[in-house]
């Protein structure tokens, strides 16, 4: 009798810990470059990628998250993270947009964000907007090289 309670309490979690999946949608590993049209790497310090997977929703209460990652100063990213760190990016059709944050300043009146007319100066605020993003892609993983016009 021991024996049998015992299954049924571990098959009883099994199901639960398949039931409560914290990734529904599947991911998979992306890496890759920021480049501008013309080929130049994208410098601009403190950018972050964000993927807007474009998949529906599963039901009212499963939704795809969104994954994004920290641009090296070369341009490139890995680690793009979504549900857990490292995971990768929600398989199929994506929007990406950036984002910019000023380095942290001693000067309490110093502003916390770039306006839009300095973030014109790094891309058209298109680049910078998840509603407005032209950059679209169908995800599959792997290396991918994203453009933006200045």
């Amino acid at each position: 009798m021991k024996q049998l309670l015992s299954l049924t309490a571990v098959l009883t979690v099994a199901a639960l810990l398949i039931g409560c999946n914290s990734n529904p949608y599947g991911t998979v590993k992306v890496s890759g470059k920021v480049v501008y049209e013309d080929g130049s790497a994208w410098t601009t310090p403190d950018t972050t990628v964000f993927f807007v997977s474009q998949n529906p929703n599963k039901d009212s209460k499963t939704y795809p998250r969104i994954g994004s990652a920290e641009l090296n100063p070369d341009g490139t990213f890995s680690g793009v993270t979504t549900y857990e760190y490292n995971d990768g990016v929600i398989k199929g059709p994506c929007k990406i947009y950036l984002t910019v944050r000023k380095a942290p300043s001693d000067d309490p009146k110093a502003a916390p964000d770039y306006t839009d007319a300095e973030k014109a100066k790094f891309a058209k605020l298109e680049y910078f907007s998840p509603e407005d993003t032209p950059i679209t892609m169908d995800i599959k993983g792997g290396k991918i090289e994203i453009k933006v016009a200045k």
